[in-house]
């Protein structure tokens, strides 16, 4: 779940000298939630799509991707505050 604050450091982060601007992590500009769409009635599907979310978060993979986009070795770092959960 990621804010308007990830997409404000974005573009901060492409100014010369970052600007002189810091955004404060523990201040909420907001909270978006992705979901994914899918037919009515698609119980096959809706297992399929919810056992590998859950898998990925027991298998550490769920942390490895969110950390290779949005961590700390990024240029926009966010801290993850969510877990997949069954």
């Amino acid at each position: 779940m990621l804010g308007p604050a990830t997409i404000l450091k974005g573009n901060i982060a492409k100014l010369p000298g970052r600007g002189g601007i810091t955004v404060l992590d523990d201040i909420s500009l907001g909270m978006e939630i992705f979901a994914m769409g899918m037919r009515k009635g698609e119980k096959g599907l809706q297992k399929a799509v919810n056992d590998a979310l859950i898998e990925s978060e027991k298998s550490g993979e769920a942390v490895r991707i969110y950390n290779q986009y949005f961590g700390q070795h990024t240029a926009v770092p966010q801290p993850r505050v969510f877990k997949i959960q069954g």
